[in-house]
């Protein structure tokens, strides 16, 4: 038998799941098996995955997480050369708000 990779389910309650290929069969017949299931069941001596695998995703039942939400890029972010002669604003979600409203009040008479 061997461990070829492993993932976690996406029910109520995530479970560790491994794929194994089993011996003497084709490598076509491989078979996601439940991880605690399977270290009950077999001695797997060097196959043992470590104790502090864990889920890396950064979703949670509720959805994305708030450290993962407020993650901002850490990219440098460069302006193609052709626009070294303009200026650009970047423009704040609040400034366009403002904006908006700005604009609301001077249509009213």
């Amino acid at each position: 038998m061997v461990i070829l990779n492993t993932r976690w389910t996406q029910t109520t309650e995530p479970r560790l799941e491994v794929l194994v290929q089993w011996q003497g069969l084709h490598a076509d017949d491989t078979s996601w098996e439940d991880w605690e299931t399977l270290k009950g069941t077999y001695h797997l001596e060097d196959k043992v995955l470590p104790d502090e695998l864990g889920n890396d995703s950064m979703w949670t039942k509720e959805g994305m997480t708030e450290e993962a939400h407020n993650d901002k890029s850490k990219r440098k972010i460069i302006k193609p050369r052709y626009l070294e002669d303009y200026v650009i604003q970047e423009v704040q979600k609040e400034d366009k708000e403002e904006q908006a409203e700005q604009e609301s009040n001077a249509e009213k008479p």
